[in-house]
């Protein structure tokens, strides 16, 4: 390389990032997370060789491979978190806790506690112990910030009392010390604790801890759940958040790109999109117990469950002319792939008076959102067309049962007569 030549870096930071070149004083700006940048590769190695929090965090990911790999403090934080979305380094990571867990008696005042083992969440701990007498558990987390609320949840267990706990804890603030009280109720009502004291170190992104709040009612009402935010395009490292109903933050997944669409549950699992071709299954405890690839597909925007268990997906079909107008089922259990639906075979005849975008993209439809309905039917709200189009029989020979839109738009088309009336 020469001092000058430049590398495409990738923001993986929420809002504007900046940096100054230390070699050349030349000053890089992105707009936004997922904005590309060329730096001078003189000023990454000269920030590499320094330190500098904004490389070894990372706030951008450096795409340039080749200068990765010259590097291995930085391919190793690189490599950390794609890791993460490998079966089998999960599952040795969890075997791992199962010689821990073997080793020893672990009880309230001898727990066994890790941090994030599984890389799923930054702002997290295992715990493992047992009791004598079933108990339930639940927590709270404090730091001595008066700005920053106290954190409480209830531990989840297969039964409501029990002498094995085995649980994540969620909502650790980064880079201070937090005071966590665990609370062991009996059955008869008498409680317990443990207080133990961790000091988490930094978030892998530049997200804001503390969210900027303009309350404007009583929050009273709100459940007390957790907000999440979903990231954004990216063609790389990507985040998901997690804020609590005072704009604090509790959670960050990484991501290996794009962006994850939506949080779908079963009993025991939450399913996310990881990237464009990828989808992940994680139990409890953040371990992700399976990873499934899309192959020729890649996602887009939604995807729910059917009542059978299996994740209906929009999706691309990349070997294909057009985009975003494909349904996939996912068998969760096998990982197989199956195209259900293309738009193209049950409004053919609209497709071919379509034209390519400026992204030269036969995008046509653009289907947002998915909604299962019961009975093989869907529900798909197509951006195009500014149509909702209920489709039955998904699974054998689907066709239109009906479609809602302007008639205007459908006026001269074969389509006509599927639209309802008003």
């Amino acid at each position: 390389y020469a001092p000058s030549d430049p590398i495409d870096c990738i923001s993986i930071t929420a809002g504007e990032l900046g940096m100054t070149g230390l070699k050349s004083g030349i000053s890089y700006r992105w707009a936004e997370r997922g904005d590309v940048t060329e730096v001078e590769y003189q000023d990454i190695v000269a920030a590499i060789r320094s330190h500098k929090s904004f490389i070894v965090k990372p706030y951008f990911v450096i795409q340039d491979e080749d200068l990765i790999d010259e590097f291995p403090q930085l391919k190793k934080i690189y490599e950390k978190i794609k890791l993460t979305y490998k079966e089998e380094e999960q599952k040795k990571v969890a075997e791992e806790l199962e010689k821990k867990k073997a080793s020893q008696d672990y009880n309230l005042n001898n727990m066994l506690i890790e941090y994030n083992p599984f890389g799923t969440n930054t702002q997290s701990l295992y715990v493992y112990f047992k009791t004598d007498a079933a108990v339930k558990v639940s927590y709270t987390i404090h730091v001595k910030d008066d700005g920053i609320s106290d954190f409480s949840r209830d531990v989840y267990q297969d039964e409501e009392y029990q002498t094995e706990h085995e649980f994540q804890v969620i909502g650790l603030i980064p880079n201070t010390e937090n005071t966590i009280t665990f609370y062991v109720t009996n059955e008869d009502g008498s409680t317990n604790t443990k207080e133990i004291v961790y000091e988490m170190g930094s978030l892998y992104g530049e997200e804001k801890v503390q969210l900027d709040t303009d309350i404007k009612q009583s929050a009273d009402q709100l459940e007390d759940g957790l907000y999440v935010i979903l990231g954004n395009d990216s063609s790389s490292m990507d985040f998901m958040y997690y804020y609590d109903n005072s704009g604090v933050l509790r959670g960050e997944v990484p991501l290996l790109g794009y962006r994850s669409n939506r949080l779908i549950f079963d009993d025991n699992f939450m399913y996310y999109s990881i990237s464009e071709k990828k989808m992940a299954q994680v139990n409890r405890l953040g371990q992700v117990t399976k990873v499934y690839s899309l192959g020729d597909y890649s996602l887009h925007h939604d995807y729910v469950f059917d009542k059978n268990g299996n994740m209906l997906i929009l999706a691309t079909d990349t070997t294909q002319d057009s985009v975003e107008d494909i349904v996939l089922k996912l068998d969760v259990n096998s990982g197989e792939v199956t195209k259900v639906l293309d738009l193209g075979d049950l409004l053919g005849d609209y497709k071919k008076t379509c034209v390519r975008n400026s992204s030269d993209e036969l995008d046509w439809m653009h289907i947002n959102p998915i909604q299962y309905m019961g009975n093989g039917s869907v529900l798909l709200s197509s951006r195009e067309t500014s149509t909702i189009i209920k489709v039955d029989n998904l699974y054998d020979e689907p066709s239109i049962a009906y479609m809602i839109g302007e008639k205007d738009f459908w006026e001269d088309t074969s389509y006509i007569s599927c639209l309802l009336n008003k």
